[in-house]
């Protein structure tokens, strides 16, 4: 377990598009860490060396941090040629983390074909493989989401998968609303066989019978189960924000500064009712 107290970061892009935005937004809501997925009109994965100083820059000059890199490495259904590609695209990814101050680095599993129950295991491990590789000579922390469509969002899988390369460089992070869109459930199929893997959490619920993204606690995402069960185990890791509140609408990943403000409020809500504290 980790031995550091919790503490809330987020995704900076669900706030503006804006950095500066982004950033005295998160400060207004004291939270500590920004995680880097699109800035500058780019994916995280496209920064040139001189926009990822300018990224680190900026935030210290708000006093804030770069807590993750939010990275599209894995996202992608398989083909022969994703394990090169996906290696070269996560060793750019690499320098950019280097460059902005952080180890930490957000990736998936690829998509395969019939992968509920296990297929496309060969397929997965040959890309992960040099991947883990790759993070533990650049002494970087991978983690993995389970999202999705993606082989790991399936619990059986993302334990497989965690058996054979969780350790020093690959750890996992766990997001409640993905969860709960492929209908699984957060206490009966992820937890207690997560907790010894995990490293943080994603703030996002999900209602499963209109397949909606929704606040902390106000979806199918048993938010106060868990958080007394992470307390009871005496669990302590970073809580990432990540609404999607207007995931199905015009503007993507776009919460907006409103939308921003009730999830951090959500959240908070949620904590208090399990008795969790930051």
């Amino acid at each position: 377990m980790s031995s550091v107290r919790s503490f809330l970061t987020a995704f900076g892009d669900e706030i503006s598009t804006e950095l500066e935005e982004q950033l005295s937004e998160l400060k207004a809501h004291g939270i500590q860490g920004l995680d880097l997925r699109t800035v500058f009109g780019k994916n995280v994965s496209q920064l040139t060396d001189a926009e990822a100083d300018q990224v680190s820059e900026t935030c210290s000059a708000h006093g804030l941090h770069i807590h993750a890199i939010g990275s599209p490495v894995n996202k992608v259904a398989f083909t022969p040629e994703t394990p090169a590609q996906e290696l070269d695209k996560l060793a750019r990814v690499i320098a950019v983390a280097k460059r902005v101050g952080t180890r930490r680095i957000r990736i998936f599993s690829p998509e395969t074909d019939k992968q509920d129950g296990g297929a496309g295991w060969d397929e997965v491990a040959m890309t992960l493989r040099p991947q883990v590789e790759l993070a533990a000579r650049e002494d970087m922390v991978l983690m993995h989401e389970n999202d999705g469509t993606y082989f790991g969002a399936f619990p059986g899988n993302c334990q497989r998968l965690l058996a054979e390369f969780a350790g020093p460089n690959l750890k996992a992070v766990y997001d409640p609303g993905n969860a709960q869109m492929i209908g699984t459930s957060t206490m009966s199929d992820w937890f207690p066989w997560l907790l010894p893997y995990l490293d943080s959490i994603h703030v996002k619920d999900a209602r499963r019978d209109v397949q909606k993204f929704v606040y902390a606690g106000q979806g199918d995402g048993e938010f106060v189960e868990l958080f007394r069960f992470l307390k009871t185990s005496g669990w302590q890791g970073p809580l990432t924000l990540e609404p999607h509140a207007n995931m199905h609408a015009e503007g993507g990943y776009l919460s907006g500064r409103k939308n921003f403000a009730d999830a951090v409020a959500a959240i908070h809500t949620v904590l208090d009712q399990a008795g969790f504290t930051l």
